[in-house]
């Protein structure tokens, strides 16, 4: 557990709705880093339904060519960081679990973060969907299915807060041990989705490696 993250919750001289705000405003500026929703000028275009927003000429015309290597790196760091972000929104979770086992934060806390963490995740799904007209592939397959079972434990945090029920935080800590798995089968799609696209083992573990130091801690 992050001592940094936890101080935020037992510092008595802090207010402790103000905390929580506090989380909620860094998920999201977390999240338009990760997504780009804060780009001058851009915007992007969901697939499915007929709910669309309106996309620049720009991204129009950059739909990732196989044999741009530069365009799939970028298109990798964008995925890779949304996949990231949604971990940070679930540790955060975890943690807070922890602070109201110890009597360190109240349950109407947690379930208002909560609310904040699966709108958080929500915001995620939404902006991974944008690239399905970019490049199918397994490895944006397993990371939609990562950022829903997120999204899941966030919404059985939320269920078992508003109604006590038991099943609902065993359906969320059934999420939670699972999830290195899953976050290791999006690690192994993306090593083949590199690997499909031209790069050497050499080159992939430069790639993943840059991207994972500009993690937030």
């Amino acid at each position: 557990m992050d001592n940094n993250r936890t101080n935020l919750f037992i510092n008595p001289n802090v207010e402790k709705n103000s905390k929580t705000k506090y989380l909620l405003y860094s998920v999201i500026i977390l999240i338009i880093s990760m997504t780009g929703c804060g780009d001058s000028g851009e915007s992007k275009e969901k697939m499915g339904n007929n709910d669309t927003v309106q996309v620049s000429e720009e991204e129009q015309s950059t739909e990732i060519d196989p044999v741009d290597k530069d365009a799939v790196k970028e298109y990798d760091k964008k995925i890779y960081k949304m996949v990231s972000a949604s971990t940070r929104v679930s540790d955060i979770l975890v943690d807070s679990m922890g602070e109201v086992g110890d009597g360190k934060m109240s349950r109407s806390e947690l379930k208002e973060l909560a609310t904040q963490a699966k709108d958080a995740q929500s915001s995620l799904q939404g902006s991974l969907l944008t690239y399905d007209d970019v490049a199918k592939s397994m490895y944006l397959e397993s990371a939609h299915f990562y950022l829903t079972m997120q999204w899941k434990v966030a919404s059985d945090l939320l269920k078992f807060c508003e109604t006590d029920n038991k099943e609902d935080l065993d359906n969320c800590g059934d999420v939670l041990r699972d999830s290195p798995d899953y976050l290791k089968t999006v690690d192994s799609a993306r090593v083949k989705y590199l690997s499909e696209q031209g790069f050497s083992e050499e080159e992939i573990v430069a790639i993943t490696t840059a991207v994972d130091e500009e993690q937030v801690e």
